[in-house]
């Protein structure tokens, strides 16, 4: 599972870097510390709950004192949300995500609600392959559980749906999602979408999946995009372009071609 690099939550902005440590940054005070409440630690062992959250776990969201992440449930094999105190412990199981470990991206966290993916997958009958499934973009109350299915997308047989969820600002959420056939390798059902969190509008922003976002700016990004062809015969290079996308306006502007 890829490890994403941070999480805003309702404790600041959680994020691993490139280090074995769990840190928190505090926006309005402009502070990073790691992340632990232990006075006089030095963070340096697995007693410290930086060290041990990161050593553990892909990613994590905070909400009213508790902390969620997306894991590998280690006797079912399939997805689970997670939820532990503000120690780090007690882990309990929040929710059965189903699938199989493939969630990449989330949870987030937007007014008391937890936003993640769940991806159902139908297994044939001989264990040989997919029969099919759906994934989903859920909305979650951690009081009491309750799910509300926000977009979904179906697949077929020997399809896989990949996602992930990459941006948040404000109360929009930015994601990614394709279809993908096993067999073949076709890719179908892709592009870039903004979830609007307050009213569960979604908007289809006009970008491939494949479009690789290089920074964030609030409702503005600038994304990488790959033609993902290699060179024909006789044929010296590619191009790749980047692209400025106002996400709030739906303008989208090349600003750069480059060739391998």
């Amino acid at each position: 599972m890829m490890r994403p690099w941070y999480s805003e939550t309702e404790k600041g902005v959680l994020f691993y870097g490139n280090t074995d440590r769990l840190y928190s940054y505090d926006v309005q005070a402009g502070k990073v510390q790691p992340f632990c409440e232990k006075s006089g630690c030095r963070h340096d062992t697995e007693a410290c709950m930086s060290v041990k959250l990161a050593g553990e776990i892909p990613l994590l969201a905070a909400c009213q004192e508790k902390l969620y992440y997306i894991n590998g449930n280690e006797k079912t094999g399939k997805e689970s949300l997670f939820c532990i105190n503000s120690k780090g412990e007690g882990r309990q199981i929040s929710e059965e995500l189903s699938g199989t470990d493939q969630n990449m991206g989330g949870p987030v966290i937007f007014d008391g609600r937890i936003y993640l993916f769940r991806n159902d997958v139908e297994v044939k009958k001989d264990e040989a392959g997919i029969a099919g499934g759906k994934l989903s973009l859920c909305s979650i109350d951690p009081e009491n559980g309750e799910t509300e299915i926000i977009w979904d997308l179906e697949y077929k047989e020997d399809q896989m749906a990949v996602c992930s969820m990459e941006h948040t600002s404000d109360k929009y959420l930015y994601y990614w999602s394709y279809i993908v056939d096993i067999e073949t390798g076709d890719v179908s059902a892709n592009g870039w979408y903004e979830l609007d969190m307050d009213t569960n509008k979604i908007k289809n922003l006009g970008l491939e999946a494949f479009a690789r976002p290089l920074a964030w700016s609030g409702r503005k990004g600038v994304f990488f995009v790959d033609d993902m062809e290699m060179p024909m015969e006789g044929q010296e290079s590619w191009e790749n372009f980047y692209w400025l996308a106002d996400l709030e306006t739906g303008e989208i502007t090349k600003q750069e071609e480059c060739t391998r």
